[in-house]
């Protein structure tokens, strides 16, 4: 009988942990969430930061970047990179929101780094700031480590896709 509880205690337990999804999209696609007031300053200060093309043997940029507003957030919060930008001025509802409800929970640092947030594999970077001007010079400051969480994190993702591939052995 304590057998039996016991089993079933185990069975409860694993069964009840929540599971991440996988994350979805290409390795390279950063999606930058921002609000439609906030998106030509966060724009012009965040695409000169990923553009580093290649020749392959045409121009191609190593770096696909999709802006989202916050109501696409939920269609979009399970992608490998997310990037949420929010300014204090121009005043909006959305992603202020969203930006805050995070910060809370992070001492209300401007910069935060979080992995595996909604799903396996994933980071979300959120950036706040108090209006473009100081944008700007954050993006300036931090653009080191910006890029190279976004690195990390597409670096992790192809290892987990070749550690996840079946070998041919023959080859």
């Amino acid at each position: 009988m304590q057998t039996k509880i016991i089993l079933l205690y185990l069975l409860i337990f694993v069964y009840s942990c929540n599971k991440l999804p996988e994350s979805a999209g290409m390795n390279n696609e950063i999606t930058i969430v921002c609000s439609d007031e906030d998106r030509q300053y966060v724009e012009s200060s965040l695409k000169p930061l990923f553009e580093n093309y290649i020749f392959t043997p045409t121009i191609e940029n190593l770096y696909n970047l999709n802006f989202v507003n916050a109501e696409l957030f939920n269609a979009n919060k399970y992608k490998k990179n997310i990037i949420i930008v929010s300014l204090d001025y121009p005043e909006d509802l959305n992603v202020d929101l969203l930006s805050n409800k995070i910060r809370n929970q992070y001492n209300n640092e401007p910069f935060i780094s979080l992995y595996n947030l909604y799903a396996n594999n994933q980071i979300v970077l959120s950036i706040f700031s108090h209006d473009s001007t100081k944008l700007t010079l954050d993006i300036e400051n931090n653009d080191n480590w910006i890029v190279d969480e976004i690195n990390k994190n597409i670096e992790l993702n192809m290892l987990n896709d070749i550690s996840n591939r079946k070998v041919e052995e023959t080859l």
